[in-house]
């Protein structure tokens, strides 16, 4: 169920990405979990936002404002999209990949 798709965000602008996962989503709790600590200059983990695009066909977009893209510094994390059926403990990993991190910080 896992591929791997690297994202690719500019500091101090609004990030959206729409992501297929080529799946029935329906049945699931989407949720992202991004290691971005090291790219804070605040020194916490910053999080994507996961909206149900289409959730029946795959697709679902993640976000981020431009406020909290201000918080990152130039570099690579990574994130992983995991899965949660519903009414169920059971959790797959749908995708992962790179977060490339460029730009300068926007005052």
């Amino acid at each position: 169920m896992a591929g791997i798709y690297d994202l690719y965000i500019k500091r101090g602008s609004d990030f959206s990405q729409e992501l297929d996962a080529d799946i029935d989503l329906s049945t699931y709790n989407v949720s992202i979990v991004s290691d971005t600590q090291h790219l804070s200059d605040t020194g916490n983990n910053i999080d994507f936002l996961v909206e149900s695009t289409d959730l029946t066909n795959g697709i679902f977009t993640i976000k981020m404002a431009r406020d909290l893209t201000n918080h990152l510094r130039t570099g690579v994390g990574s994130y992983r999209v995991e899965v949660l059926e519903v009414n169920s403990d059971v959790k797959s990993r749908l995708m992962k990949g790179a977060v490339y991190i460029d730009g300068d910080k926007q005052s």
